[in-house]
């Protein structure tokens, strides 16, 4: 007896996280992140991104 047949959907969730570093401080500049699922395609990923004021020359 065989298991009836399920079409397979992908659920699995991603999350990245990007930091932006000044150098040669290592002071984080900026930061990303987008969130997404396999089973959506890139248009449909929510993606932030955050400037961050910091007291020192952009290198």
């Amino acid at each position: 007896m065989t298991a009836p047949s399920q079409s397979l959907i992908d659920t699995q969730r991603y999350v990245a996280l990007d930091l932006e570093y000044n150098q040669p401080s290592g002071t984080i500049i900026q930061v990303g992140v987008a969130i997404g699922s396999a089973a959506h395609n890139q248009q449909e990923y929510v993606v932030r991104r955050w400037d961050l004021k910091v007291d020192e020359p952009i290198s």
